[in-house]
């Protein structure tokens, strides 16, 4: 309902507001404007009287005396004795009656102590209101009588009704003005609101594409950035939980897949052992065999899956961040994988140019980077192939550490997806599908978790080339206490 709007209430609001000021200001207004003429006029009047009252004391005849004054509501004057009563021919003006009231004894008395009578009020003589002024007169220095003025307030209310009217348009103009303002501010705060209104239930309805048009850096514009800023965070949100939710997916149905090779070939050797198809010892110790490289496959999926877990979730945490001297850790990562390279006839170098900085962090889990990066390349290069393991000082306290092979490189299409689990686009860079598809998913779990980046570049034909910053002990921040069991890194 329109009276429910807040448009309405701001301008109701607004607007009677205005009207209550316009008419408190006018009441007040034409008081002292009434105020101010009616002592103009009664000072005229006094001064008038005093000139009278004069002439009177000078023996002068009063209607000489009135000669050429002006008086624009023609007054009635008149000259009494010392008792109150008029004098012959003491009577000038146009009004009736002819004869005047008899003064009161306080006016007389307030006259014989010289003081000059000023009032204003009903006359019942004249049957108005009449404003009225008696100047004392003296002869010989002795009180004689008044000059009495006796002038309608008819006039004044004519002039004041002017006034009024005056007063009254003003008012009315400060209303309608007073009613256009109202309604255009009530309006422009109103608009905003309503937009965030139709945000708000936009949201509610899972839009979050609707934004806000701020047009002013008040508390109103604060308040519509903010619910931009939500519908922006909360889009986002909503994104990452259905991407998440699709990435569980894919999980599961990766995990299935993984699981179900090796089970399958479990179970297939061990009805083979149970039924008597193994009829000589070589052929059941093969049997043997495969039945234990699925097993340990499974339990290098099992490591992998709780390792990725506590670094995705930060429930691992290492154990010792002490200053890793980066040329012996590399040294480390080729002996290890040393007798693997040989068996593939892939040549592995180690390259570190001047004395390099440590690098801070746990020692065991990047040289686990370094083991899953190379061993991946060993495993993509035919025999022949070389992998160049370098490290350098980078700009800003960084040292970047790379893992280069002359392979057959890496699919455009496949970079932007070989960070996800399971992710096995390239088979040949899968380790003769051995891996569990994990290992660079884990790789950039821990370098992430060093305050570091990962990144890589290949093309097809031309080999791959991953690169590792990580931060130099001197400028690396203060780690948290690290619980995870450390580990001998092992190729994924």
């Amino acid at each position: 309902m329109i009276r429910n709007s807040i448009v309405f209430k701001l301008w109701v609001s607004m607007t009677g507001l205005v009207v209550l000021v316009f008419v408190l200001i006018g009441v007040m207004q034409y008081r002292a404007l009434a105020s101010t003429y009616y002592s103009q006029q009664a000072q005229q009047l006094v001064a008038l009287g005093r000139r009278l009252a004069a002439s009177v004391d000078a023996g002068s005849p009063l209607g000489i005396s009135m000669t050429g004054e002006s008086m624009g509501s023609a007054p009635l004057v008149y000259v009494v004795d010392a008792s109150g009563q008029s004098l012959p021919d003491g009577m000038w003006g146009m009004m009736e009656p002819q004869t005047p009231p008899a003064l009161s004894r306080r006016e007389i008395a307030d006259l014989a102590a010289g003081r000059t009578v000023t009032a204003s009020g009903w006359d019942n003589a004249y049957g108005q209101n009449m404003l009225s002024v008696d100047v004392p007169t003296r002869q010989n220095g002795k009180f004689s009588g008044a000059v009495v003025i006796r002038e309608p307030l008819q006039a004044l209310y004519a002039n004041t009704a002017g006034m009024e009217r005056n007063i009254l348009l003003a008012g009315l103009a400060g209303l309608l003005l007073a009613t256009g303002l109202s309604l255009l501010l009530s309006r422009s705060l109103a608009r905003p609101l309503k937009q965030m209104i139709g945000a708000a239930r936009a949201m509610a309805r899972g839009d979050y594409s609707t934004r806000i048009k701020v047009r002013a850096t008040d508390e109103v514009g604060t308040l519509a950035t903010s619910l931009n800023t939500l519908a922006a965070e909360l889009g986002q949100k909503v994104e990452d939980l259905e991407r998440l939710n699709e990435t569980r997916r894919d999980f599961v149905a990766n995990v299935s897949h993984e699981l179900r090779t090796p089970l399958a070939v479990i179970g297939g050797f061990t009805e083979a052992i149970m039924d008597g198809l193994a009829r000589d010892e070589n052929t059941r110790q093969r049997y043997l065999q495969n039945i234990l490289d699925e097993v340990m496959r499974l339990r290098r999926l099992t490591n992998d899956l709780l390792d990725l877990r506590r670094l995705e979730q930060g429930a691992w945490t290492i154990e010792k961040r002490k200053p890793v001297d980066v040329t012996a850790s590399l040294a480390r990562v080729r002996e290890t994988l040393s007798a693997l390279a040989a068996e593939k006839g892939v040549a592995i170098t180690v390259r570190t140019g001047p004395p390099l900085p440590p690098v801070a962090g746990d020692a065991d889990r990047l040289e686990q980077v370094f083991v899953n990066l190379v061993g991946n390349a060993v495993q993509a290069l035919a025999a022949g192939g070389e992998v160049t393991l370098s490290a350098a000082r980078a700009d800003r306290g960084w040292v970047e550490l790379t893992v280069t092979d002359n392979g057959p490189g890496i699919d455009p299409a496949d970079l932007p997806l070989i960070w996800e689990r399971f992710y096995k686009g390239d088979k040949s860079r899968a380790r003769g599908g051995g891996g569990t598809g994990l290992g660079l998913a884990i790789v950039r779990a821990i370098v992430e978790a060093h305050g570091g980046q990962v990144s890589v570049q290949s093309r097809p034909g031309e080999g791959a080339t991953f690169r590792v910053r990580l931060p130099a002990a001197e400028t690396a921040a203060p780690p948290k206490q690290r619980s995870l069991p450390r580990q001998i890194p092992q190729v994924l």
